[in-house]
């Protein structure tokens, strides 16, 4: 048994990421906790070099050696942790005093993953991040269903999921138990598509997704992938195909290379050249692999990103 448990441990994955972004989410956090809100501790996984964070004060900061990627930085994290709760929150969330206290209130049961209600800096609910799809079709569907879904209206206004969605892994809160025994999030994705992956199989296991919409979230979104927009891009396409897999298996695969296809067609003209790149690059490795899934790293996608150049 793990010694010395506090009421909730929040992981971060750095990479790129502006100090002030951190320094802003210990100190909500610290407030939080001396606001008799509970006992918490925040963990800054670096997946670039340390040093670049060593300014931020109140964290345990861990140097993951290099990029590992979104999902394996968090189990990182997570086997450092002594939080009863754990919550996964990337850098780019914004918190003040009160939503680090709602979050820090929040006890999912066990099998269970809570996310808030997620707002721009306009205050606008963003719907997208809950959408879980395979293909352009249904996730134009799902984009209708999680609209309606988290603003609240007709016959889906509960706080569970219903099918078809996901909670965004950009803040989501589960005990501790089921962090560690679902990972929480699958290192085979290096980033984007772990979060549909994670609920998929919680899905799965008869474990239950849901939204709290009591208090609100600020999420800027995309500042960790300024600069490198094609690796990012790669990744997505990847994740695309990792989960299609997963999902449906070799016909996914096929799905996935089609749509990708037609949507390079409706892209704005300034974005088509990188896309097809990427499109073309992943579509490649999974066609050719039949029985297995291929893997990917930070190695990975930098040398296809060289050899467009």
């Amino acid at each position: 048994m793990t010694p010395d448990l506090i009421d909730l441990s929040v992981i971060v994955v750095a990479y790129r990421t502006p100090v002030a972004r951190l320094r802003s989410i210990v100190e909500a956090f610290d407030r939080a906790a001396a606001g008799s809100a509970g006992t918490a501790e925040v963990i800054v996984v670096a997946n670039d070099p340390a040093d670049r964070y060593a300014a931020v004060d109140g964290c345990l900061l861990i140097d993951a050696g290099f990029n590992s990627g979104f999902a394996a930085a968090t189990r990182t994290g997570l086997d450092r942790a002594r939080g009863r709760q754990v919550a996964f929150v990337n850098p780019d969330c914004v918190f003040d005093e009160t939503s680090a206290a709602r979050l820090m209130a929040l006890r999912p049961q066990p099998s269970e993953i809570v996310s808030p209600l997620l707002v721009d800096e306009a205050g606008h609910m963003d719907t997208g991040p809950f959408t879980s799809w395979v293909s352009s079709l249904d996730r134009h569907v799902n984009l209708r269903r999680a609209r309606r879904f988290v603003e609240g209206v007709d016959d889906i206004s509960g706080s569970l999921l219903p099918r078809g969605l996901k909670l965004p892994g950009a803040c989501v809160v589960m005990d501790r138990e089921t962090a560690l025994r679902f990972g929480p999030f699958d290192p085979a994705y290096f980033l984007y598509g772990e979060d549909r992956d994670l609920c998929s199989r919680l899905r799965r296991a008869g474990g239950v997704l849901r939204l709290d919409r009591s208090f609100r979230v600020i999420h800027i979104g995309g500042e960790s992938g300024t600069g490198a927009g094609s690796f990012v891009r790669l990744a997505q396409l990847d994740a695309e195909f990792r989960f299609a897999f997963r999902t449906l298996g070799r016909p996914g695969v096929v799905l996935v290379a089609c749509d990708q296809a037609l949507r390079s067609l409706v892209r704005p003209r300034a974005q088509v050249p990188d896309f097809v790149r990427a499109a073309r690059w992943t579509a490649r490795r999974w066609l050719t692999r039949r029985a297995e899934a291929p893997a990917v790293d930070a190695a990975v996608l930098e040398e296809a990103v060289r050899t467009w150049r």
